[in-house]
């Protein structure tokens, strides 16, 4: 695998969506190692509404969908102003 890496250019970014518990944390993580990228992360702990989601994910999923979204507004202000080869 490795013979194949250094012939292929990695792209500047990689983006990971999916619902909640997939394990796009896992997959970030295990890119970010093997391509020593940095991972931005979402920070789930920051959001109010995850608590009550896992209680009644119907009443409070748009909630918990808007933080998130609505906070990688920061993330993407901090990649933005990250420097890449």
């Amino acid at each position: 695998m490795k013979a194949a890496l250094n012939e292929i250019p990695l792209p500047k970014y990689i983006a990971i969506e999916g619902p909640i518990g997939v394990g796009k944390t896992t997959l970030a993580n295990k890119i970010a190692k093997t391509f020593n990228y940095d991972a931005f992360l979402e920070q789930p702990a920051e959001n109010p509404f995850l608590k009550n989601f896992y209680r009644n994910p119907s009443q409070s999923a748009l909630a918990t969908q808007l933080f998130f979204s609505i906070s990688k507004n920061a993330t993407n202000t901090r990649f933005k102003t990250k420097k890449f080869i």
